[in-house]
């Protein structure tokens, strides 16, 4: 039985979702995402950018979640290592992550995914 290797391709708004996790070592909530994500490019991811983002990042394994918080993992860190070293400002930050990610295929690791309730994204 040859299963065909399945991979996830990273669009600019997941980049933005990804980079609006805060790296702290409690984790963070849906609203401390939303927030950065806010500051990060000066608009609110809506619901379905978020659950997507967020879906493809545990797929990868970029991110993991325990409970009601999103947590980076060492995975994500190397990947994006370059792209916090890159001249420019914090505003450029999604673009260049974007080009990295784009750059490379990143396996599908689970089928893990993140879909809110309705209450919970209000």
């Amino acid at each position: 039985m040859n299963e065909k290797v399945k991979y996830i391709k990273f669009s600019w708004h997941d980049c933005w979702v990804l980079l609006s996790i805060p790296n702290r070592k409690e984790g963070s909530k849906l609203r401390e995402i939303v927030r950065t994500g806010d500051v990060l490019n000066h608009a609110v991811p809506t619901e379905k950018e978020m659950e997507t983002g967020l879906t493809k990042g545990l797929r990868t394994g970029f991110i993991s979640k325990q409970g009601d918080n999103f947590y980076l993992t060492p995975k994500f860190h190397k990947v994006n290592a370059g792209t916090m070293k890159a001249k420019g400002g914090w505003f450029s930050l999604i673009d260049k992550l974007h080009n990295r990610l784009k750059k490379d295929n990143y396996q599908k690791l689970s089928d893990l995914s993140v879909k809110f309730r309705p209450e919970e994204y209000e």
